[in-house]
């Protein structure tokens, strides 16, 4: 994932949209042990968490004015 391709605060807050929903999805995956692919599950919240953390970085640099 590329932080740099999302230019406006409007798609990084879209993704952030999106990101939620899938983590939450994920972690209900993970949480259910009887599942044989819930360590998969696991690791891929662990990734979208790191993925939404890079964006809110990416949010603030966009929102920061330009120094001239």
């Amino acid at each position: 994932m590329n932080p740099k391709k999302f230019t406006t605060t409007d798609q990084v807050d879209n993704r952030f949209v999106w990101l939620d929903k899938e983590i939450l999805i994920c972690d209900a995956k993970a949480a259910d042990t009887t599942d044989p692919k819930h360590e998969k599950f696991r690791y891929r919240s662990v990734n979208l968490r790191h993925e939404k953390n890079l964006l809110e970085k990416r949010r603030m640099f966009l929102l920061t004015p330009e120094l001239i």
